[in-house]
């Protein structure tokens, strides 16, 4: 599992995902996703067109960072 920042300015931040998103991906990437998405408080998109596989906790992760910016 690879994440990339494309954009992270004042404005929004983009990311990139590629790879499985299954267990050892989320305890790869999980901590480090959070923090760059969720800490800026700032606009999110995050590009998942070269995912090959989300399992429920790639889920869970995704759901929890959209939550944690809707506040």
């Amino acid at each position: 599992m690879e994440l990339e920042v494309i954009r992270q300015d004042d404005h929004m931040t983009h990311l990139a995902l590629s790879g499985r998103l299954d267990l050892n991906a989320v305890e790869e990437i999980g901590l480090k996703f959070t923090a760059t998405a969720v800490s800026r408080r700032k606009p999110t998109l995050i590009d998942i067109s070269e995912v090959e596989y989300i399992a429920s906790l790639g889920l869970r992760m995704l759901l929890t960072a959209a939550k944690s910016l809707d506040r």
